[in-house]
């Protein structure tokens, strides 16, 4: 029998997902599991379903752990800052915006400085900034890098980007900007349908001005080359970024198209579907179209999923199963886990399989409502509102996982509404004819002619959305970030209620599956609640990389964060990408209090999205807010929040409540810093008088000197070490005040200043004090309990 539609194979292969997703979340994955099973027993399934669930959860592990690529030692040459001369042939090319290819090398060897070759092994990924050729596949190179292994930042549900890479056996990283790394290539492997396709791709991003072209070259082939940052923040912004990442969406266009052709050639030869009846013929007009598409998109996994689910739909289909959707949907899941397990770990696939699962669930109970209207009898305006349910049924069953992953949502269905017909009905189809008649000789010019009306068409949308995110109505919403168990309860609430709707879910036992929901969205909630009673105080230093993010969590859960890390590029933002994911972790986008020590990037970009999207209840800093056009853009965010900024001075006192105090020990009012770092604040973090931990910025030795010539207590159980451990706040005379039992360091992994420096190690070493480094232990958490003797440490890495 069913359950909510799925047969019993099928809630076993949802059992296998879990089992693969064991090898790297054991705890969580399991009883997910057992979550399954009970929902599935409540929902009406047979109890003896379990053994099966439970053997393809086994078997879900062992294909997992039987795909996982082994890890290596990692070389000791790795890392330390020196290049190398690089060899290797090229796997494969992925264009990424702002002119940037992310290449992934194979058979690499390195030629070391005294001359020795080394081999390494696993994948490569290359970053390779504006380039200055497209290299093709199997293409041998050779250049001068550094060699890093691949890491991410290990926060507290932050997404594990290694082990990630782990799974398609990418260990280590190298980055080039240009031409400059003395790159020497080998012999073209001569593959015209390659070269044909990357001129095809400057052809399209050259068709039309502005990022016309480059939108039509992402959505004909998925070269995401001439996109600019602004476009993919505007498209973000209105929640349409999705739009340019080909996948099921775009498939499912070129599926339209051969049906809209089927139908014409109905009309022009009747006598054609007496022979091919038009379903078959639509199938039949979509394979070519597809394969051409999936050639066209270089064959990207989610492209190549997408087809395999869209082929299985419409090979039940064409047998006249009534279970197309659903079935086709575990049928291409099935092959997809069974030749490429670790792809369960993809946000991609997990997306793609969430929206479709969850519109072929849901919809049929919106076309019953609709029918039940007059407005389900006019097809015209059934068309439109079907868009618009398709879209409510996907983000509906999406939500949880993109507040998890992304922590925003941008509430713009409308826009879906007009800009996926505009896609669908006109962009693709000129595109399409515009491919068609490019590949015909003497027709470039008929085809120059729809590729441009094409990126006109997507430039004037483009324009559109300009328009209204100039006007404020493009708001994007930070989301607190559901735990698991709160996704999990979420899913159990989202299979009742689908249930109720099928009419499957009367009697007695829905109840228990319900209730099993409600208690695994309200326990999260009781435990962070109760976390936050406790008479605790937590000091947090976020992995940032090269910067400096605290945070400091008081009873009751109020919260200052103070400094907010820097890496900040075109593409990245340390603030969105790291430090706000990780304060509205199970907790609301809200904070109580944010200090800047000082204007330098590193710890103030971090700031930029958290004053935007993040509501804050005090604004401090130190000697001086940002300069230039970042100063003017934080006076409009704290003007937005309402906020007056607030200077601090050395003697100042800042409340925190309860006995708790930041005493400003520096700078002094009226003195000159005589460089930004001196004039960071120097903050003693007490409780009743009681030095706990002492948070210095980026003093340096001048302004650390001035420090020690006053007589501010500065005892404390825990030291951030100044300017990230930096030589030039070496000053010995520090920890003797101190006399700290930790010392924490916030720096990036092996970094060019070489933090902390080996004079600061030895010196605490001999004062035995243990020193932790966020690059090596991700964050760092020190807690001081009512009535506990010094200072409690954790680390994210045990």
């Amino acid at each position: 029998m069913s359950v909510v539609g799925l047969l019993p194979w099928q809630g076993a292969l949802l059992a296998g997902v879990f089992g693969i997703l064991a090898i790297h979340h054991p705890i969580s994955a399991l009883i997910s599991a057992l979550v399954l099973w009970l929902t599935w027993v409540g929902l009406g399934g047979r109890a003896r379903t379990g053994f099966g669930m439970g053997l393809a959860f086994v078997l879900g592990l062992a294909l997992a752990a039987a795909h996982l690529p082994a890890t290596a030692p990692t070389p000791a040459w790795v890392g330390q800052g020196t290049k190398v001369l690089l060899h290797a042939v090229v796997d494969s090319v992925e264009s990424r915006p702002d002119h940037r290819l992310n290449v992934l090398l194979r058979d690499v060897s390195c030629t070391l400085e005294d001359g020795s070759l080394a081999e390494l092994p696993g994948r490569v990924a290359w970053s390779w900034d504006t380039p200055t050729l497209r290299p093709e596949p199997g293409r041998e190179v050779s250049f001068k890098a550094r060699i890093d292994q691949v890491g991410g930042f290990n926060n507290p549900g932050q997404w594990d980007y290694a082990f990630f890479q782990r799974t398609g056996g990418i260990l280590y990283r190298t980055y080039v900007r240009g031409g400059a790394a003395e790159l020497a290539w080998g012999a073209e492997p001569g593959g015209l349908l390659w070269n044909w396709r990357t001129e095809l791709a400057v052809v399209l991003a050259q068709s039309a001005p502005d990022q016309g072209g480059a939108m039509l070259a992402a959505l004909l082939t998925g070269d995401r080359f001439s996109l600019s940052p602004e476009t993919i923040d505007l498209l973000r912004a209105a929640g349409l970024s999705h739009t340019l990442a080909l996948s099921g969406l775009h498939l499912g266009f070129v599926i339209l198209f051969a049906l809209a052709a089927a139908y014409l050639f109905g009309l022009l030869w009747p006598g054609l579907l007496l022979r091919v009846p038009r379903p078959k013929l639509a199938v039949l007009l979509a394979v070519p179209l597809v394969a051409a598409y999936l050639w066209l998109g270089q064959f990207t996994p989610s492209l190549i999923r997408s087809a395999c689910m869209f082929g299985f739909m419409a090979l039940l289909l064409l047998q006249g199963r009534s279970r197309a959707g659903i079935d086709g949907l575990f049928l291409a899941l099935a092959l997809i886990l069974l030749v490429s397990p670790l792809s369960v770990f993809d946000i991609r696939l997990q997306l793609s399989a969430v929206a479709v699962g969850g519109i072929i669930i849901f919809m049929p109970t919106f076309f019953k409502v609709l029918d039940k209207t007059r407005l389900g009898h006019w097809k015209l305006v059934r068309i439109p509102l079907g868009l618009v349910g398709v879209s409510c049924c996907a983000t509906l069953v999406l939500l949880p996982l993109t507040a998890r992953t992304f922590g925003m949502t941008a509430p713009n269905l409308l826009l879906n509404l007009l800009w996926l017909p505009l896609l669908g009905f006109v962009v693709m189809p000129l595109g399409w004819m515009g491919l068609a008649l490019y590949c015909l000789p003497g027709l470039e010019g008929a085809a120059g002619w729809c590729f441009h009306a094409a990126g006109f068409v997507l430039g004037g949308m483009q324009e559109g959305l300009a328009g209204l995110d100039a006007q404020g109505a493009l708001p994007l919403f930070q989301l607190l970030r559901p735990l698991w168990p709160e996704m999990l309860g979420v899913a159990v609430l989202l299979a009742c209620l689908a249930a109720v709707l099928s009419g499957g879910g009367k009697g007695d036992r829905i109840w228990w599956p319900v209730l099993l929901g409600v208690f695994l969205l309200a326990t999260p909630h009781v435990w962070v609640m109760a976390a936050d009673a406790r008479d605790e105080i937590r000091l947090e230093v976020v992995d940032v990389g090269q910067g400096l993010a605290q945070v400091l969590t008081l009873p009751g859960g109020r919260r200052t964060v103070m400094d907010g890390g820097g890496l900040r590029s075109t593409t990245f933002d340390i603030g969105r990408d790291v430090l706000v994911p990780y304060l509205t972790l199970g907790r609301p986008p809200r904070v109580d209090r944010v200090i800047l020590s000082h204007p330098h990037a590193d710890h103030y970009k971090g700031f930029l999205h958290l004053l935007a999207h993040v509501e804050v209840g005090t604004f401090q800093y130190g000697c001086s807010l940002p300069g230039g056009s970042y100063r003017k853009r934080f006076k409009e965010l704290l003007a937005v929040q309402g906020l007056t900024p607030e200077r601090l001075y050395a003697g100042d006192q800042v409340d925190l409540g309860r006995g708790v105090r930041l005493s400003v020990l520096y700078p002094f009012m009226g003195d000159h810093a005589p460089s930004t770092n001196d004039g960071s604040l120097v903050l003693r973090l007490e409780r009743e008088g009681q030095g706990l931990a002492l948070l210095p910025g980026d003093v340096e030795k001048p302004a650390l000197q001035l420090l020690l010539d006053t007589e501010a207590d500065l005892a404390s159980d825990v030291l951030v070490l100044p300017h990230h451990g930096s030589v030039t706040s070496f000053v010995p005379a520090l920890y003797d005040r101190v006399d700290p039992l930790v010392a924490m360091a916030s720096s990036g992994e092996r970094n060019k200043h070489i933090q902390p420096a080996t004079e600061v190690l030895a010196a605490l070493a001999q004062r035995k004090c243990e020193v932790v480094r966020t690059w090596q232990s991700g964050l760092l958490r020190v807690g001081w309990k009512n009535g506990s003797v010094g200072p409690l440490l954790e680390t994210e890495v045990k």
